[in-house]
């Protein structure tokens, strides 16, 4: 790693990356002030993995899009140990059921959501059949931006 990035560094994309929870603990010390980072399509991140990332404390934005060896009780508990963490994607993460990102998202500025899910409250919308038009809109700005 290059001397001093570390200090500096505050996005990170690791998608598809061979990981693990090994790695995951000396990113997290070496690269304290990461606001967003991305394990999406990373097999080798899992709920131990996770619970290295309780030291970024300026984390607002991760990636676990097809992280499949994460569950509930780990998800739980990075949202506990993580208040600034606002927006998390789980598309595609199989172990965390839907009725614990439902609690999550009840958390202030917390979009803990599946994109299909998103894209279901969109189509809702559209219809005139529910969902909020502003949150669905945000969500997909925001999408957009990472």
């Amino acid at each position: 790693m290059v001397r001093g990035l570390g200090a500096s560094m505050t996005d990170l994309n690791l998608a598809a990356a061979l990981i693990t929870h090994e790695g995951v603990k000396a990113l997290a010390e070496a690269l304290p002030r990461l606001r967003r980072l991305s394990f999406s399509k990373c097999s080798g991140v899992d709920d131990r993995a996770l619970q290295h990332l309780y030291s970024l404390l300026c984390l607002r934005r991760l990636h676990l899009k097809h992280c499949r060896n994460i569950s509930d009780i780990a998800v739980r508990q990075l949202a506990e140990k993580l208040p600034r963490l606002q927006h998390v994607e789980l598309n595609g993460s199989w172990g965390v059921a839907m009725q614990t990102i439902d609690k999550l998202y009840g958390k202030p500025n917390a979009e803990w959501r599946r994109l299909e899910d998103v894209a279901r409250a969109e189509e809702l919308a559209a219809e005139g059949r529910g969902g909020n038009t502003e949150d669905a809109g945000l969500d997909v700005a925001l999408r957009s931006l990472w």
